[in-house]
């Protein structure tokens, strides 16, 4: 997805996966594989007002996690448009 940052700062992005307590009791339920990947668009190297074919990015931070909460924490992520990557290795228990 992208994302637009419109000042410098402290920034997070969380992905939440449904609670287990959403569910009946004795449930199988695991919470599936998340991982969050921000790159930021590189808007020099980029053909971005053409035809969008040569997207550089530039990798900022990732995170990965077996937790309902998956958070990703930039103690300084500076204005700019960025792509996040989620991507769920989805559990098909319940």
């Amino acid at each position: 997805m992208r994302l637009v940052v419109p000042e410098d700062g402290e920034h997070c992005i969380s992905v939440a996966q449904k609670d287990k307590r959403c569910l009946l009791r004795g449930t199988d339920y695991e919470y599936s594989n998340c991982r969050v990947i921000v790159m930021k668009i590189d808007l020099d190297k980029t053909d971005y007002f053409d035809d969008g074919d040569n997207l550089d990015v530039i990798y900022i931070k990732g995170d990965m996690s077996y937790e309902r909460d998956t958070n990703v924490e930039i103690g300084y992520l500076m204005r700019g448009e960025y792509y996040v990557y989620v991507e769920l290795d989805w559990n098909e228990k319940v």
